[in-house]
């Protein structure tokens, strides 16, 4: 009997162990995780303030920079700032300027400076396709991107460029109904209550 009694102590024992370094494991794994988001974060804060300081002084220097396209333009709603923030992608840090020569004097200022790299969107040289007007009446909870956006006419070339055909649907019922009822092929990412699609349209330009 004592030795059952002993069996089971070690059975409850081992158990509570195993449950012990279970939960170990977890908090290690999550500590581990949001130190690695921390530096992340860290590391994207720097990147920032870098490009920041960067644009501070290439806008103080050459005439004609007006900075980036997330600056420049404001989502006329709040519930849009993911979406529109989706439909930029890499073209939300792009700089700004008004000549092709201007782009090329403040990459050589930031190759002797060693400044890092930028992407320019020069307004004289930049392609821009017209807007499919079709669009722009082509589901209801759908609009195009570039019109939930404000911004001043002198930049709107480089939005149309931004933004090109890409959709905005109020809801991902909205999405399926333009993907599947509407027959569009879309590319995209959805979010809660809101989705950014690109047209195939706007993956040519």
């Amino acid at each position: 009997m004592s030795r059952r009694g002993n069996d089971t102590h070690f059975l409850v024992t081992d158990s509570i162990t195993r449950q012990l370094e279970k939960e170990t494991n977890e908090k290690l794994v999550d500590v581990y995780e949001k130190l690695t988001q921390a530096g992340v974060d860290q590391h994207e804060s720097q990147r920032e303030t870098r490009l920041k300081e960067t644009l501070a002084n290439l806008q103080r220097i050459f005439p004609g920079v007006r900075g980036r396209v997330i600056d420049n333009c404001k989502p006329t709603q709040r519930k849009y700032d993911t979406a529109v923030a989706v439909v930029l992608g890499r073209n939300m840090d792009a700089i700004i300027v008004d000549e092709e020569k201007t782009a090329i004097d403040c990459i050589e200022y930031m190759r002797n400076q060693r400044a890092g790299q930028a992407t320019f969107i020069p307004l004289d040289t930049i392609q821009v396709k017209p807007v499919n007007d079709k669009f722009r009446a082509f589901a209801k909870g759908a609009r195009l991107a570039v019109d939930v956006i404000t911004f001043e006419p002198v930049v709107e070339r480089a939005m149309h460029h931004a933004c090109g055909n890409a959709l905005v649907c109020d809801s991902m019922e909205v999405a399926r109904y333009v993907c599947y009822e509407k027959g569009q092929e879309v590319k995209g990412m959805s979010f809660p209550h809101l989705v950014g699609l690109h047209t195939d349209e706007q993956s040519q330009l």
